[in-house]
């Protein structure tokens, strides 16, 4: 034992009191301790067993006391109590590089924000901007911090994996050794979450790619194989690179796709030759007697078997998608204006987008009130009439509440075109009460669609408890639709839940809950879920035209 342990255990210490918002001279008598204990000359353990550290200046007897008892026993009753009684997830919020304890209660306590997925998504959404003591600057630095902390988890959101593998694969493309590349693996699978990236490279020259791949650093620590190099990127994340001549270069990249048992099954059914020989995916696919197979199915989730009966799902593209929905705007937490929002949708080739700003009840996003409703109506009329060839649609997130009801009464919403339905608290119902909740809400005539249904943040936290089989069966029975939120924090619906909801006739929307200009952009992981999901654009409302949303919007009312 030594005094940079002592000094830290009372650094601990002064931290869950202030967290706890004890008196602020306690505080400071633990932070102060510190500080005497770091510029100590003489042996800790001696001063205790010599009596002599209540002696010092600053040191009183609390202090002397709890010091002692951890010489003495190696630990302090009274920081395992203060231990018990912090929520656990305050120590992780702990580990977050430059957050303070002060800014730490103010998040927990007064924000409520209790996980560190919850602060990301937080500061993505700029929520923290609307509290007193959080700037641009502060949230930044979280931003940062939290950045720092992920790099050792191991779990990576979809869009930070691309990122990194996009930002790797630009360096790799530079090398004259490399004739072509793509991603393999999860990330071309495109899963929510990603541990690996996995990339197939086409060279003639192993040896000099492998050579040159070394002097670009992308790796902390790295070992070689025949036609593999892995490794920790110094981002965090494991790294694959597999290398294939140009006559290997289609089955290397076939075989890294796929998961292990779509593959085996398909290698099974053909010679390995074959396999060699083709020049495309396809060809290995129609050599099997095989519909080509996407990427995104290849989970040995009965997609061999839909192939085979000519029975596999004409995924919905980019191309088919013509608007989006669930847009948020200055008026509540969004960063950009109605307009600003508009003409980027329309810079992106859409016809509409739907204005979702949150409602009155969300006071943490300035959630709009019936007079900010009005104002803002008023403002997308006027833009709709200057407008020939970009639609705005009038629309609201509704908190739904934890009776179900909604948080304005009907002479509200009947002013808008669509309502998104959302549950944002109350997340620890039973089941039952829950799914009671979600289909409430879903009975009332004026809610459209059902926004991020699961209430998931990925890798941070669960879904809530919920009866999904009823929910869906109500949304068919109400006509509401099912969101795809392409927040990448989200991914909500899950493909798989996707899928169950495809087969009861179920309608979906594919909405980016974008927050900014950039977060339009967000729709990309949104369509994700959607192809991975089996979803044809016939499923979707994003394809339809101007004029038949319309309508759909205004039938539903009338369905109710």
């Amino acid at each position: 034992m030594n005094k940079k342990e002592v000094a830290k255990l009372l650094k601990n210490i002064g931290e869950l009191l202030e967290i706890k918002g004890e008196n602020e001279f306690k505080v400071r008598a633990y932070y102060n301790g510190v500080k005497i204990i770091e510029n100590l000359d003489e042996d800790i353990i001696t001063l205790v067993k010599e009596d002599r550290l209540k002696d010092m200046k600053g040191i009183g007897k609390a202090l002397n006391d709890k010091i002692s008892e951890y010489v003495n026993t190696g630990e302090i009753q009274y920081y395992n109590n203060l231990v018990n009684d912090t929520p656990k997830e305050i120590f992780e919020f702990l580990k977050i590089p430059g957050l303070g304890p002060k800014k730490i209660r103010d998040l927990h306590y007064n924000m409520g924000i209790k996980t560190l997925g919850e602060l990301e998504y937080a500061c993505v959404e700029n929520k923290l901007l609307n509290y007193k003591g959080f700037g641009e600057k502060s949230q930044g630095k979280i931003m940062e911090g939290l950045k720092t902390l992920n790099k050792n988890k191991g779990k990576f959101l979809y869009s930070n994996a691309y990122d990194i593998a996009h930002n790797i694969m630009n360096e790799i493309k530079k090398l004259d050794a490399v004739k072509t590349m793509e991603l393999s693996g999860t990330l071309r699978r495109k899963w929510e979450w990603i541990s690996e990236i996995d990339i197939v490279i086409c060279t003639e020259n192993k040896k000099e790619f492998l050579n040159r791949i070394k002097e670009l650093n992308f790796y902390s620590s790295f070992q070689e194989e025949s036609d593999k190099i892995s490794g920790m990127t110094n981002e965090g994340i494991m790294l694959n690179i597999y290398m294939a001549s140009p006559d290997e270069y289609i089955y290397k990249l076939f075989e890294t796709t796929g998961c292990n048992t779509h593959v085996n099954k398909i290698k099974s059914q053909v010679s390995q030759e074959m396999i060699l020989n083709a020049g495309s995916e396809a060809e290995i696919y129609k050599s099997c007697g095989l519909e080509y197979i996407e990427p995104e199915l290849r989970e040995d989730e009965g997609e061999i078997e839909k192939s085979q009966n000519n029975k596999l799902p004409k995924l919905v593209t980019l191309k088919d998608i013509k608007g989006i929905f669930h847009v948020h705007t200055n008026y509540s937490d969004g960063i950009n204006t109605i307009e600003e929002m508009a003409s980027m949708a329309k810079a992106m080739g859409y016809f509409y987008i739907g204005i979702g700003d949150h409602s009155k009840s969300s006071f943490y996003a300035r959630g709009l009130s019936e007079s900010d409703v009005r104002k803002q109506l008023y403002e997308i009329s006027l833009l709709n009439d200057s407008s020939k060839d970009m639609r705005i649609f009038k629309g609201i997130e509704c908190n739904i509440l934890e009776d179900g009801a909604l948080d304005y009464d009907d002479s509200i919403l009947e002013l808008f075109d669509y309502v998104v339905a959302s549950v944002h608290s109350g997340f620890s119902m039973s089941e039952e009460k829950m799914t009671d909740r979600i289909i409430k809400a879903m009975s009332n005539k004026y809610v459209t669609i059902l926004g991020h249904p699961t209430g998931r943040l990925l890798l941070s936290r669960k879904p809530y408890k919920m009866d999904f089989e009823k929910i869906i069966k109500a949304s068919v029975d109400y006509g509401v639709i099912l969101e795809i939120n392409g927040n990448p924090h989200r991914m909500d619906l899950d493909w798989k839940m996707i899928k169950e909801a495809k087969k009861y006739g179920a309608k979906f929307a594919i909405n980016p809950d974008a927050h900014s200009i950039e977060g339009i952009y967000d729709t990309l992981f949104g369509l994700n879920m959607a192809r991975k999901g089996g979803l044809e654009p016939s499923d979707l409302i994003n394809t339809m035209d101007v004029s038949k949303v319309d309508m759909l919007f205004k039938n539903k009312r009338l369905r109710s």
